[in-house]
């Protein structure tokens, strides 16, 4: 084996063990499982999903799992913990979820489930919601022309009780500046860039943008340097 083949392997090994230790352990007996339903009500194949755990910082990996031809997924050896389990899967334009993320984009919480030592075993069925729109971002300098690449988004949801707000942060190692919108709603779209005036209709009110469900919009957006 070659030593980037093994170097490769070594970091996919790393990778795993992480994810193991922070939600998963062969010691623990914890089994998540359930059904996909797609929007429809029909089960959904060939879906991936994630495991979340709930009330807790997390910075690793997480399981992921496709669901078979039933639209069943099964999590194994799973921890003590509150969970969610959530579409995670670009190829069905759920790419990047998470529990905030879709509290944000639907308005309410994700259903959870809680495993303890005895209470192990835990049915979650999982309904796919609307996709949600994306706004594909291109930020210029206005003078120079030249592409921005550290910035940040706030996108607030007027009206919406349940997590109201989100904010995405991008830098020149993110390659991909794609923003989700909760589907079908007006947002107020907030960009700020250091050495730039804020990206706005008027000062501090932001843009107010709508997205379709599942419709990738391109927006290229001209920053003012400061003085």
């Amino acid at each position: 084996m070659s030593k980037l083949a093994s170097l490769f392997a070594y970091v996919l090994f790393a990778a795993f063990a992480v994810s193991q230790s922070a939600i998963q352990k062969p010691t623990c007996k914890g089994v998540i499982e359930g059904t996909v339903f797609d929007l429809a009500g029909q089960p959904a194949e060939g879906v991936r999903v994630t495991a979340c755990p709930l009330g807790v910082g997390l910075g690793a990996m997480l399981p992921r799992i496709e669901t078979d031809e039933s639209g069943h997924y099964r999590f194994q050896n799973v921890c003590p913990g509150r969970y969610a389990v959530v579409a995670d899967d670009e190829k069905v334009a759920y790419a990047g979820s998470s529990p905030e993320l879709n509290a944000f984009l639907y308005g309410t919480p994700v259903a959870e489930i809680r495993l303890t030592a005895k209470r192990s075993y835990g049915n979650l069925p999982v309904y796919l919601p609307r996709k949600p729109g994306f706004i594909h971002l291109h930020v210029i300098n206005q003078e120079t022309r030249e592409e921005v690449l550290q910035f940040s988004v706030q996108l607030r949801v007027p009206g919406q009780k349940e997590s109201p707000e989100m904010s995405f942060l991008f830098n020149s190692q993110v390659h991909d500046h794609r923003v989700e919108i909760p589907p079908d709603k007006d947002v107020i779209f907030h960009l700020t860039a250091d050495g730039f005036h804020e990206w706005s209709e008027s000062a501090g009110r932001g843009k107010l943008v709508r997205v379709a469900s599942g419709i990738d919009t391109p927006l290229e957006v001209e920053l003012k340097p400061l003085p």
